[in-house]
């Protein structure tokens, strides 16, 4: 679950930047052709269709409220404009063009390899499915995937650079890999869940067996407060974990 009202601090760890390692340059990629559903939003309990379409080199993942004359939405940090349990992208100059529940898509996105891809919705949330990425690897599976002539864009990590959030922290540091290594940890007080570690390095195979059908989950005696926030209302047993403490 997401931490409430903790500040977020972000910093550079000390050290010296070490030179990145030497990789074969990737090619980008989209989808060979678009693909729409139809399903449940977790918060606003609407139903919502969404819609994948290919999209140029260089498009990168852009969001479109299908329902609005509005603007686009990037998939891009400073367009996170709520991350309240979901991650939601929207327009700073219109309150109602907004996103939420994109974090299970954006997975299935980068696991999959798609780098460039119009996001079609026509409500203001991502359809949750059944609580994971698993549903969103299989509708790209079915458009297919086509390689373009364009190099992928990269970001080099130089030194380690490290995010904190009350008790909770991610970091990026150097790695001599090619993929993106992940070393992740959950510390809940719930028997059920408890203390859990978990490593790999992230490439589609791993993503798709370790990684996609991984749920989302809520404590039960977090549900009566998420209803009265205006939560959770699409939520059930079909699309998350209910932990009771055992």
């Amino acid at each position: 679950m997401e931490p409430k009202n903790r500040s977020t601090t972000l910093e550079p760890v000390s050290g010296p930047a070490q030179p990145s390692a030497k990789h074969q340059p990737a090619v980008q990629h989209t989808l060979h052709h678009a693909i729409s559903c139809v399903g449940i939003g977790l918060h606003t309990g609407a139903r919502i269709t969404l819609t994948l379409q290919p999209a140029p080199a260089g498009h990168g993942v852009v969001f479109k409220r299908s329902d609005l004359n509005a603007a686009l939405l990037p998939a891009r940090f400073d367009y996170v404009v709520d991350t309240r349990l979901s991650t939601v992208l929207g327009d700073a100059t219109n309150p109602t063009n907004r996103i939420a529940t994109v974090e299970h898509l954006m997975a299935a996105l980068n696991g999959c390899g798609i780098d460039n891809v119009l996001v079609l919705v026509d409500g203001p949330e991502i359809p949750v499915f059944d609580g994971s990425a698993a549903d969103f690897v299989f509708l790209m599976d079915c458009a297919g995937r086509v390689e373009l002539d364009a190099v992928r864009h990269r970001i080099d990590v130089l030194r380690p650079v490290r995010v904190e959030q009350g008790d909770a922290f991610a970091e990026l540091s150097p790695a001599p890999v090619q993929n993106l290594h992940l070393d992740l940890s959950i510390d809940f007080p719930a028997e059920a869940i408890g203390k859990q570690t978990f490593s790999t390095e992230l490439t589609p195979t791993t993503f798709r067996q370790d990684l996609a059908r991984n749920r989302t989950f809520t404590l039960r005696q977090e549900i009566e407060a998420l209803h009265k926030a205006g939560l959770a209302r699409g939520g059930s047993l079909d699309n998350a974990i209910v932990v009771d403490g055992h």
